[in-house]
């Protein structure tokens, strides 16, 4: 892998390139990318030093930067340091750390702080082996084979056996007894 990234597709805001994107077209201001992540109006990458910059709308706090203003340049998400992977959701981002713990930012943090937050580290999950984002909620595969979820629950998307409100510490998803990951 050389780090090049090319995007395609309707950049609407034209925060990713001043040309048309109807076909693959290398993206310079996302050189060096390792990893990376789009979530609904924003992009995340993480570099090879593990550290994770994002672009695009800001409305949530989804950039990291503690601000509510977009970006068309990559910012570095201060407090997002050694991560190896990251996921990207509506309004919402995480990072995957190398010593197997979770930061995240914007909503759905896993905190119980005010939102959007900036980057701060998720409370009660350790050993975490996967992360993913959906729309204002993420989840999180440990080493154990337990699934965490919080964040919005307004379809069930916790898996804790109701529908609505907002969980936001991560909760373990009640599988049936014979299920398995």
């Amino acid at each position: 892998m050389d780090g090049r990234v090319s995007c395609w597709g309707d950049d609407y805001d034209g925060l990713l390139a001043e040309q048309d994107l109807s076909e693959p077209t290398l993206i310079d201001k996302l050189a060096g990318a390792v990893g990376l992540a789009l979530g609904d109006n924003h992009l995340c990458m993480i570099d090879s030093r593990g550290t994770v910059r994002c672009l695009g709308r800001n409305t949530s706090g989804e950039l990291g930067n503690d601000a509510v203003s977009e970006s068309a340049d990559p910012l570095v998400v201060e407090g997002a340091d050694h991560i190896i992977q990251i996921a990207a959701g509506s309004a919402n981002s995480c990072g995957r750390t190398a010593g197997a713990t979770l930061v995240c930012w914007g909503t759905a943090v896993g905190r119980d702080v005010p939102e959007p937050a900036a980057a701060g580290e998720v409370e009660g999950l350790e050993n975490v082996v996967d992360v993913a984002a959906g729309v204002v909620f993420n989840c999180a595969l440990t080493a154990e084979g337990e699934v965490y979820c919080w964040g919005s629950n307004d379809s069930g998307q916790i898996g804790n056996g109701t529908f609505g409100g907002v969980q936001t510490l991560p909760t373990k998803v009640l599988f049936p007894p014979d299920a398995y990951l």
